[in-house]
């Protein structure tokens, strides 16, 4: 048994060193020395070769809360990253002082402060792992330690097989119980959004584009990053057309860099159904988002988006259609929109005046420019001259992240007269210029291309690879009408496997339903149940009164696996107590609560030999004797000696 509990307590230590590593208080330096540390303290406390007094320990206990408190007052100034490396080195310490069984239920303590030094800390799918392998080894901990407990109180050893299969599959399902009970009281306790201890803000994904101003070829360096920016659920199925994320437009131009339009925005409060933007017109199409902690306010929305609704109180909306928060998140957004996917804007207004072509005016290659807009804007309309225009840079101009830099003036100059080859902010800019030069209303878009498709979860992984630019320009009838000008980049040189397909869905689901559950998300649970439930009952009671079987329909299946539960859990619960009544274990608590009633109780942490020893009756000894031997031993009472417990549970009763 000695064996066992370090084993136990070795993997308690690797849970804990992987607690530790999941609060974000190490690095890869400090992880590596407290995993040398936790080998060498079991390694040393095993072999029994370090035996140094108490005092020793105590003083070295001191040092590590000394250091601790330096720890949060001069160098991480963070409580729980100060606390989780206090826990990372007590334990380190407590392992090379294994001496009893209390030191093992120390460690297991230790790394269960650990755990919560994670659950603040860290988002991670891999938590919920961590969290199922330390209640199941804890549960198997304290029942060896309690068992051996009562085996030393009985001066008995265990018998063969004690701890075997049979042991670790009990530990499972009780484990398995306990984590049900957990989801159970997770999903149920009132999500209150407030605590002594706030989980501390996400690392946010630095985002280019997006700001007041944005250079050309700012989005260039990111068209390599693959980092997750959001994940876009479609209900209905992946769309037919290209999907485009809109995050900013942008109107002024000076030969370097854009700025954003400055026209009207208005501020929206969140209503009973969310936040109404705009009439919604066309087919509309479901999308729900979840985006991750960025460093800007833009909520990235679909062209048309007309209704929005989500975690956020409110929200600025651009004249433009660009949604934005009230201030920057610092953690995961949540928000599920309706939107119109057409090229067309036409709810937008007309803008005033000429086109903007002061840049045009201005510039050296001013000229040139037109000249180029006269050669490639063929037709008649607007509509045809702006698609002339983006077939043009589409035919003639290539596509690259590592454009050449030419004899121009500028990076635009460069890019239509000289190298002919730049990504979509060159082709973006181009277009927006030509169409301008055409004497047509036009600005530039920034935002994200729908990404890679999930199959499995009907969503969009969207990344920072996929930040693209393109046009919108004001047709006469239309409105603004979207346009690409760029070509199509090269495909990726992989294709995801269907493992990382399912991976990722698991992450998106744990982020969803775990990580950002909330008192919203609860509510609509209890008003769903309910509406369930009154189903139910009026279905029961239309069939009482046609006296034919209640159709249940989609919740057949759910109701037939409710009920078959019910069922099983009574036949087992009778099975249990019938057997119960004819073993030892049965007999023994029978026992207990006949002598309960007479002023004998067995007072808690009291062994059932030092009870026996306590009430000083022959008869309470054999009965407990019977007990152990079956509990221990695994020997059952039959015949003679069962007939003789009978007689004796009689005798009790009476007095």
């Amino acid at each position: 048994m000695t064996g066992q509990i370090f084993a136990l307590t070795s993997f308690m230590s690797l849970l804990g060193l992987w607690a530790f590593g999941l609060s974000g208080a190490a690095g890869p330096l400090l992880t590596g020395v407290m995993a040398v540390a936790y080998g060498a303290g079991l390694f040393l406390s095993f072999r029994g070769r370090l035996q140094l007094p108490s005092a020793v320990w105590n003083a070295a206990a001191i040092v590590v809360f000394l250091l601790f408190l330096a720890d949060f007052l001069a160098i991480s100034r963070e409580f729980m990253t100060s606390a989780s490396r206090l826990m990372a080195l007590l334990l380190a310490l407590k392992l090379f002082d294994l001496k009893k069984g209390r030191d093992h239920l120390i460690i297991s303590a230790l790394v269960f402060f650990q755990l919560l030094g994670a659950a603040v800390s860290t988002v991670s799918l891999s938590f919920f792992v961590l969290l199922a392998l330390f209640v199941m080894a804890s549960i198997w901990v304290m029942i060896i330690l309690s068992t051996a407990r009562d085996l030393e109180a009985a001066r008995r050893s265990a018998a063969p097989g004690l701890f075997g299969t049979r042991f670790l599959a009990a530990v499972a399902v009780i484990s398995a119980l306990s984590l049900v009970i957990t989801l159970i009281l997770f999903f149920s306790i009132p999500r209150l959004g407030v605590g002594i201890f706030q989980r501390k803000a996400l690392n946010t994904v630095k985002t280019t584009g997006f700001t007041d101003t944005v250079d050309l070829g700012s989005l260039g360096p990111v068209k390599e990053d693959s980092t997750i920016v959001m994940r876009a659920e479609f209900p209905g199925g992946r769309p037919s057309q290209t999907v485009y994320f809109k995050g900013a437009t942008l109107q002024d131009y000076d030969g370097r860099s854009w700025s954003r339009d400055r026209g009207p925005s208005f501020i929206k409060r969140a209503g009973p159904e969310g936040f109404i933007i705009g009439p919604g017109q066309g087919r509309t199409t479901e999308i729900a988002v979840l985006l991750e902690p960025l460093d800007t306010e833009v909520l990235f929305t679909a062209p048309n988006v007309y209704r929005l609704e989500g975690s956020v109180h409110s929200i600025w909306v651009e004249h433009t259609g660009v949604v934005r928060l009230t201030n920057l998140p610092f953690s995961r957004v949540e928000y599920r929109l309706w939107t119109d996917l057409s090229r067309v804007n036409g709810d937008e207004p007309a803008p005033k005046g000429a086109a903007d072509a002061g840049y045009l005016d201005s510039s050296p290659e001013g000229q040139r420019i037109r000249a180029l807009a006269i050669e490639a804007a063929k037709g008649e309309t607007d509509l045809a001259k702006a698609a002339s225009i983006e077939e043009h840079l589409r035919t003639n101009y290539k596509y690259t992240l590592s454009p050449e830099s030419g004899k121009g003036s500028g990076p635009m100059e460069d890019f239509l007269f000289y190298s002919k080859e730049g990504y979509c902010e060159h082709f973006a800019t181009s277009m927006v210029m030509l169409l301008r030069a055409s004497g047509i209303h036009a600005r530039l878009v920034t935002g994200f291309l729908e990404g890679e498709w999930n199959e499995l979860g009907s969503y969009f992984i969207v990344r920072q690879q996929d930040a693209h630019s393109w046009v919108e320009a004001y047709i006469e009838g239309a409105g603004w009408v979207r346009f690409d000008p760029t070509p199509s980049a090269p495909a990726p040189q992989y294709s995801p496997s269907v493992i990382l397909m399912y991976l990722d869905l698991l992450r998106l689901k744990w982020n969803r339903h775990i990580i950002q559950f909330s008192l919203s998300d609860q509510r609509k649970i209890a008003l769903t149940a309910e509406r369930k439930a009154a189903g139910f009952l009026d279905e029961i009671k239309k069939s009482f009164r046609t006296k034919q079987l209640p159709q249940f329909g989609k919740a057949a299946p759910v109701v037939a696996a409710l009920v078959s539960v019910i069922l099983a859990a009574w036949f087992f619960k009778r099975r249990g107590r019938k057997g119960a009544r004819r073993t030892g274990k049965g007999f023994y608590f029978d026992m207990l609560k006949t002598l309960s009633a007479k002023g004998f109780v067995r007072r808690p942490g009291e062994t059932p030999l030092e009870f026996a020893e306590r009430v000083g009756d022959r008869r309470v000894f054999e009965v407990t004797e019977a007990f152990q031997k079956e509990r221990y031993g695994q020997v059952k009472a039959r015949g003679a000696e069962l007939e003789k417990i009978r007689k004796i549970l009689r005798e009790l009763r009476k007095g």
